[in-house]
């Protein structure tokens, strides 16, 4: 391996510092996650992964971080007295915790789950260690109309981001940057004003205006990026119908404890549909996740699919396993608590802005209006060249949603001034006061803070590291 591909590997193994790994889509920062996994278990180190999601704690190969950490629904001003015991025990025996995804864990969970972490480290009697993985330019954790209210109750900054919290700001973490990206590396030009997206650039938008097509329908080959379920929905069951061919169902397989977004329970196809992976071909690389084909043949037990390489191969039903880690003869264990076995491929005429994220297009067509911050960035990101994209309108203003939180946080070196907490909802103790804070219209006293990462930042303590990902990787 290339020196230059080592270094976010030497930050990850070769330091006790808890870290920040983060990069734009593409640059692997998933790939960098497994080998770290995989060499601290060669060490004999315990590492316990977890993403806020179902689906993406499967591709992590961990469990979902409500699982690990014991996160009630909701857990504003929930006790942590309320975790059972036996989840603080297993989390003592990790030398390692590894949160993935971490854009999309909202502010209130992360919170809890740093109170957890604090319990089972008082057990064990030392530090474990922090790895958080994402892209916050990416897509943003989910906040209801009805969490917010009680999120500003609880003193929670409206945005949901986690580093909008005194529990990243008390783990000091070292910011690992990955700049080399591997899913546009043909084409720096594309690579280059996708950048310019992610930071919410308005120049590049004339860039993107050679690919609208006003009007186009999508070729056989295309699948469509779209904002919502409904259009997406509808536009695969539109597709299905018009196919002339018998139609099977494959019906989900479950076995023990299972979570939901993992698969599709029912899964329909037909001969001659054009389909998408959704999983990676570990084995002989022949596929990854968001390779597309054509079914050339069906039964109940397989599917043959063409490539659009050319080549056909078969398709079998695959195991998603779901993951727990418990003690066992006083050493952690990661154990597989259930299973869900189905095809790991589905229509692909339409798919999700939000379900597309991870995934790799050589061919899109994508309709660029969104109604959150990340998802242009993320649509667009998702395919490989620009002689396979296609935009269904011109690109305005007001779709590249400006995050002005996250915009700040990224330019200032990703920290982020918060304004000091007034509660602590699972302790159930006031926030202590400043002496020297301004006071409120209502009297009382108002303070602002600098977080623990802004304060050492001559001491490196959250030093922006610029390095590369490893050859080959895919976020």
């Amino acid at each position: 391996m290339a020196k230059e591909n080592n270094t976010a590997k030497d930050y990850l193994l070769d330091s006790d510092r808890n870290i920040f790994l983060t990069g734009k889509a593409g640059t692997g920062k998933t790939y960098q996650i497994a080998r770290f996994v995989e060499e601290m278990n060669k060490r004999h180190k315990q590492v316990m992964v977890c993403a806020p999601t179902g689906a993406a704690a499967v591709n992590a190969c961990g469990e979902t971080a409500h699982s690990l950490f014991g996160i009630p629904i909701p857990c504003y001003g929930v006790s942590i007295s309320k975790v059972q015991p036996v989840k603080i025990k297993t989390l003592a025996l990790a030398d390692a915790v590894v949160i993935d995804e971490i854009s999309m864990m909202r502010n209130d969970n992360f919170s809890f789950a740093m109170w957890v972490l604090k319990k089972a480290e008082k057990i064990k009697g030392k530090k474990i260690r922090v790895i958080l993985v994402g892209d916050f330019s990416q897509l943003p954790p989910v906040v209801t109309k009805k969490d917010l209210p009680f999120l500003k109750k609880f003193g929670y900054d409206p945005s949901g981001y986690a580093f909008t919290t005194k529990e990243w700001a008390a783990l000091k973490l070292k910011t690992v940057e990955l700049t080399e990206i591997y899913r546009q590396k043909e084409d720096k030009e594309l690579a280059e004003k996708l950048g310019q997206v992610q930071v919410n650039d308005l120049s590049c938008m004339g860039y993107f205006q050679q690919f609208v097509r006003e009007g186009y329908t999508a070729k056989e080959d295309e699948i469509q990026i779209c904002g919502t379920n409904a259009e997406a929905d509808e536009i695969n069951r539109s597709y299905l119908d018009r196919i002339n061919s018998p139609m099977i169902a494959y019906q989900a397989v479950k076995k023990g404890r299972t979570g939901a977004g993992i698969c599709d329970d029912i899964i329909l196809l037909k001969k001659g549909a054009r389909v998408m992976f959704q999983i990676n071909d570990v084995k002989a690389g022949k596929y990854r996740n968001g390779t597309t084909g054509t079914i050339e043949n069906l039964n109940e037990k397989c599917v043959a699919v063409r490539l659009d390489s050319g080549e056909t191969i078969p398709v079998f039903p695959h195991e998603y396993k779901v993951y727990s880690y418990r003690v066992v003869g006083g050493n952690l264990s990661r154990n597989e608590i259930g299973s869900i076995t189905q095809m790991p491929i589905k229509v692909a005429k339409a798919i999700t802005i939000h379900k597309s994220q991870g995934k790799t297009f050589e061919k899109a067509v994508i309709t660029p209006t969104v109604f959150a911050p990340g998802q242009l960035y993320v649509a667009l990101s998702r395919i490989t060249s620009p002689a396979g994209l296609v935009l269904t309108k011109e690109l305005r203003p007001e779709y590249f949603r400006k995050n002005e939180i996250v915009d700040k946080f990224i330019e200032n070196g990703y920290t982020y001034d918060i304004p000091a907490a007034k509660k602590q909802p699972a302790a159930k103790k006031p926030a202590a006061k400043s002496k020297s804070g301004t006071k409120t219209a209502a009297g009382k006293k108002k303070t602002t803070s600098k977080t623990a990462a802004r304060k050492n930042t001559k001491t490196a303590a959250v030093k922006k590291t610029k390095t590369t990902g490893s050859r080959g990787a895919r976020k």
